[in-house]
């Protein structure tokens, strides 16, 4: 899954359907359509989508992503995702939760291989 300003699409995308890269060349497509015949003007139409909107839509995206962890239930991966998540919220900073992450996996499967050859 990425991690990026992209991810949200992403998963509005699969949400609703799409499953195949075909359905970005279309939406691609459309939206050279859209600047092709409004040209400045779509900045214009796009105002007139609804703050409320965007922020359901937003929060909708935020619930699928929360969702993704579900598979991780009852492992340790569980207890790292819900740790990166808590870091991320106190540092504000994405990378520095995802450096933390990867840190401490690596220092769980060596501990694991370490344990394993004892």
């Amino acid at each position: 899954m990425p991690i990026c300003h992209g991810s949200g699409g992403l998963t509005a995308h699969y949400s609703f359907g799409a499953r195949t890269g075909i359905a970005c060349i279309i939406i691609g497509s459309i939206y050279i359509g859209l600047a092709f015949f409004f040209g400045k003007g779509m900045g214009e139409i796009f105002k007139l989508i609804s703050p409320a909107i965007l922020g359901i839509m937003v929060m909708y995206v935020g619930l699928k992503h929360c969702l993704l962890i579900s598979d991780l239930i009852g492992e340790k991966g569980f207890l790292l995702a819900c740790l990166i998540g808590i870091i991320a919220v106190f540092t504000n900073n994405l990378a520095i939760a995802c450096g933390f992450g990867m840190i401490l996996e690596w220092i769980r499967r060596y501990s694991q291989l370490v344990i394993g050859r004892s």
